[in-house]
């Protein structure tokens, strides 16, 4: 047991604490950086500190195919060159 990492010990309570902090990181990230989210979460009404647990994801819209294809480049053009 001294072998794993400690997220691999943790509790259930700790691991959907980590998994809200990481979701609330990745819909304020996508708010901020992402003109297409930014309007499909404000769309929806919804703005990335409404989500106050897991269950809150659903409140979120979801993302198609065809939003990828007709989003792709607005999206690219907010990251780094060096990826």
């Amino acid at each position: 047991m001294h072998d794993l990492d400690p997220i691999e010990r943790a509790s259930a309570d700790e691991l959907q604490a980590l998994q809200l902090e990481r979701l609330r990181w990745s819909l304020r990230h996508a708010y901020g950086n992402v003109p297409h989210y930014r309007a499909a979460f404000d769309a929806a009404g919804v703005h990335p500190d409404d989500c106050k647990d897991l269950a809150d994801l659903a409140k979120y819209p979801l993302t198609s195919k065809a939003d990828l294809r007709e989003n792709y480049r607005s999206a690219c053009s907010r990251c780094p060159a060096s990826r």
